[in-house]
């Protein structure tokens, strides 16, 4: 299937038809209108930049969610392990649908940001799940020490 560049020149009143083979593209369906007069079936962007801002812009869609859902897990008393499993499963799924589909996109400072925040947020729920654990263990905080024997060398 051929692959064409459209480009309208306003002053000269002329469209310019090239056939390009693109190396690395995005590809986009969009959504079409029923009553169109031409039916775009795909867009493929070969602009690193605006890839890197479309990719961008949905994983932080995603980011957002999970944010949402783990700052409602870290901060309600209530909080249960299945809450905490639906988190994590979040937070992986996330990472690896960046690590396998969208890792050529994205530039390198952008994926070590996103990875980290991700990591931030395993991080935030483990120490949560560390937290729920030792209060179900430890029925009181006090805990009794024994002193220990100085022995003489």
């Amino acid at each position: 299937m051929a692959s064409y560049f459209i480009k309208k020149n306003k002053p000269s009143k002329t469209i310019l038809i090239k056939s390009i083979d693109f190396d690395v593209s995005y590809k986009i369906n969009p959504k079409m209108k029923d009553n169109a007069k031409i039916k775009i079936t795909e867009i493929n962007i070969i602009n690193k930049g605006i890839i890197d801002d479309i990719i961008t812009k949905k994983i932080l869609s995603n980011y957002e969610r999970i944010f949402k859902m783990v700052y409602l897990y870290t901060n309600n008393d209530d909080s249960t392990d299945n809450d905490a499993r639906m988190c994590l499963d979040e937070i992986n799924y996330l990472r690896s649908v960046i690590d396998t589909k969208y890792r050529t996109y994205l530039s390198l400072e952008k994926y070590k940001y996103l990875m980290d925040e991700l990591y931030s947020l395993n991080a935030a729920v483990n120490k949560k799940i560390i937290i729920n654990q030792m209060n179900r263990n430890i029925p009181y905080p006090e805990m009794e020490y024994e002193e220990e024997k100085n022995r003489s060398l």
